[in-house]
C-alpha cells in the first residue's frame, strides 16, 4: 500500500462534506471544522511520520512536537 508523504484532502467531496460531518461530532473542536485546518493540525503529528523525517519517538500532544 502505497502511503502520502503528508495528511491531504482525500477529494473535493471532503471540502463540503467535512464540515457538515464536524459540526455533528462534539469531540471535533470547533476551530477544526474546516477541512485544511484540521488536516493541518493532524498534520503536525503526521506529516514527519508519513514523509519518513521521523521514523522513531513518540508525539508528546502538550508540546505539539516528536521527542
Amino acid at each position: 500500500m502505497q502511503l502520502p508523504d503528508r495528511m491531504r484532502s482525500p477529494g473535493p467531496e471532503w471540502e463540503t462534506g467535512y464540515p457538515a460531518f464536524a459540526a455533528r461530532e462534539t469531540l471535533i473542536a470547533e476551530r477544526y471544522h474546516h477541512l485544511f485546518e484540521a488536516l493541518r493540525y493532524v498534520g503536525e503529528c503526521l506529516d514527519p511520520v508519513l514523509g519518513q523525517s521521523v521514523t522513531a519517538g513518540r508525539w508528546t500532544p502538550p508540546d505539539r512536537r516528536w521527542a
